[in-house]
């Protein structure tokens, strides 16, 4: 009764304490720390920071995704073909003289940021994800800009 007692303070699993008093676990291969509660992680994961990053790095690959939906739905119904990926689409769009080289070649970094954030091929650093949204935020725009126009 004192062991029932003691593993009750200990706040153990419900279950290992009627195990235990029905004699199903042996005394010598019971530990208390089988349900110890465990540490708190060093690093918060809901930490101000890590939220902030993770959604700037969330709102740019929508916003990449969005523009190259755009893409691949003008290469449908203008050009009556199917791209193969993104970089195709683009390039299929120029030759049909819908956007400028320029677009093109703004374009091109942020399908291949596009392509290591949401396949993972390496980690992305987050002063990567800020130089992106600093520098070529506005490229973003400037693509949907012409994207507009080559829909019209």
């Amino acid at each position: 009764r004192r062991h029932l007692r003691w593993l009750l303070r200990r706040k153990a699993h419900p279950a290992m304490v009627w195990l235990r008093s029905r004699g199903a676990i042996p005394r010598r291969k019971w530990s208390g720390r089988l349900f110890a509660r465990r540490r708190k992680p060093k690093v918060k994961l809901c930490s101000p920071k890590v939220t902030i990053l993770g959604t700037a790095r969330y709102a740019l690959l929508t916003a990449i995704e969005a523009l190259i939906d755009i893409a691949y739905h003008l290469s449908a119904k203008r050009l009556d073909t199917a791209p193969a990926d993104a970089r195709d689409a683009f390039q299929r769009l120029r030759e049909a003289g819908l956007i400028t080289p320029e677009t093109v070649a703004r374009m091109s970094p942020l399908i291949g940021f596009r392509n290591r954030v949401a396949h993972a091929y390496e980690t992305v650093d987050d002063r990567r994800v800020y130089e992106m949204i600093r520098d070529e935020a506005g490229d973003l725009l400037l693509v949907l800009e012409a994207l507009l126009k080559a829909s019209v």
